[in-house]
């Protein structure tokens, strides 16, 4: 049976990243949940580091090769500070479901820019419109630099047409593959040439580089422009069914229920897009909230982190802490392996970073070292360092305990399971886990139970 509190803690689980002490003694409904999701994410904040001032030219030419590669680390260093920056907006209670729906989009729309003010720029879209219409979204993430040159968009000549971008924003972006032709690509490809970025990061069309013949894309004939083509991409019922399966598939159940996803996807499509209100449809179903739903999904290095930080109110002041285990398993903001975005699912759990992810708590809760190395395809992009041992962050300890300590002994178990996880796919009994257990207080045995729980395979899902 599926208890309020299971509800509660499965809706914080999808529509953030897990609940915290805070929201367990605040929040003591479902539907208390969800108004406060919905009311808290209106408010929308950018991320402001890098000032438009500090947007500069990149000429390379004309610059000495020390001062390229001085550039070129002082860009990379800006990026890291802003996947630092909006990463640490996932653990705070405010915008929760904004930011678990930015954090969506950039999987869907993913992008590696390769400096900060397009990082900035290109995150800050996508926390913009996260609840908002589709539409823009898509329309304004094409014409971001980041996007633009992650895609190789100024590349596209009509003399010498690139299809890079318009085969993603098909295949990846809105319709998916197999719904749409060769030809199509070819002639969409043809309507986007000429995009291209002023510098330092504004959308201009260049019309001399423009082809202005006749195209064919999706049956029709004319001279398209690529925003015409955007919109026949958002008239066509497949790009609602296509991007509703992938936030089914993200927020509900890998595996898919096809009639829902249909009546999901026809909402949307009739919505013109307004993602709020799919979110709604989803969140406020009776469905949502079946069995077969909850303790399902495995966690994302992002959703796994961000939990036990959120949980414990881990701080640090030194960011190497919190950003080190991204880079061991897998999963960093503004590093997508490409642009298809993170795999997901049963790709998270592999041998080179399940140990870690198991001990990943023992790690920043209670200081236990491993001898791990960050994956090389980030370490590219990023400042090496082989493991963090020597970097401690600090947990409120007090909150956490407080929340149970003045519970009967009995009760405490499930209280602590019932926040930390859904005790239903619990596989192993309440007294094997208690037996390795310190008992001697209420307080050793919350610490000390909260370590064992933590280690638990059914951690890792939610």
């Amino acid at each position: 049976m599926v208890t309020e509190k299971n509800k509660i803690n499965h809706l914080l689980w999808r529509a953030g990243f897990g609940p915290s002490v805070q929201q367990v003694n605040q929040l003591t409904s479902t539907e208390m949940t969800l108004q406060a999701l919905f009311n808290d994410s209106k408010k929308y904040s950018p991320i402001n580091i890098i000032p438009d001032e500090a947007r500069t030219r990149e000429d390379m030419m004309s610059i000495s090769k020390e001062e390229r590669k001085g550039m070129r680390q002082e860009a990379r260093r800006q990026v890291h500070e802003i996947s630092n920056a909006w990463v640490n907006l996932f653990f705070e209670d405010e915008n929760a479901l904004r930011e678990k729906m930015s954090f969506f989009w950039h999987g869907h729309l993913a992008c590696r820019p390769q400096a900060g003010y397009p990082a900035q720029q290109y995150a800050n879209i996508i926390r913009k419109h996260a609840l908002g219409n589709f539409g823009s979204l898509l329309i304004e993430i094409s014409k971001s630099s980041a996007m633009m040159k992650y895609l190789d968009v100024m590349k596209n000549k009509k003399d010498s047409p690139n299809e890079n971008f318009a085969r993603e924003l098909m295949e990846l972006f809105t319709l998916g593959k197999g719904n749409y032709s060769e030809a199509d690509v070819k002639n969409a490809a043809r309507a986007f040439t000429g995009w291209s970025i002023i510098p330092p990061d504004q959308f201009s069309v260049r019309i001399a580089q423009h082809d202005e013949g006749v195209k064919e894309i999706f049956g029709k004939r004319a001279d398209f422009s690529g925003d015409e083509v955007i919109q026949m991409i958002l008239r066509n019922k497949q790009t609602a069914i296509y991007v509703t399966t992938r936030i089914y598939r993200f927020y509900v159940n890998e595996s898919v229920n096809e009639k829902r996803v249909n009546d999901l996807a026809a909402l949307f499509y009739e919505s013109d897009y307004d993602i709020e209100k799919l979110m709604k449809e989803i969140f406020y179903s009776e469905w949502f909230y079946d069995e077969e739903n909850i303790g399902v999904k495995i966690k994302s290095p992002i959703e796994l982190l961000s939990g036990i930080v959120r949980a414990f109110k881990i701080s640090t002041d030194d960011s190497r802490i919190l950003q080190f285990p991204q880079k061991v398993m897998g999963q960093q903001l503004l590093y997508p392996p490409n642009v298809a975005g993170w795999p997901g699912g049963k790709n998270w759990i592999d041998g080179s970073s399940l140990m870690y992810r198991l001990n990943l708590a023992s790690s920043l809760l209670w200081g236990k070292t491993y001898e791990v190395s960050a994956k090389s395809d980030v370490e590219e992009m990023m400042h090496r360092e082989s493991n963090n041992n020597d970097l401690k962050p600090d947990a409120d300890w007090n909150q956490f305990i407080e929340m149970f300590v003045s519970q009967p002994q009995d009760k405490i178990f499930e209280s602590m399971t019932s926040f930390l996880m859904q005790p239903a796919r619990l596989k192993i009994a309440q007294a094997t886990i208690d037996s390795f257990t310190t008992r001697d207080t209420k307080e050793t045995y919350i610490s000390s139970l909260a370590r064992q729980l933590l280690a638990m395979p059914e951690y890792q899902m939610c």
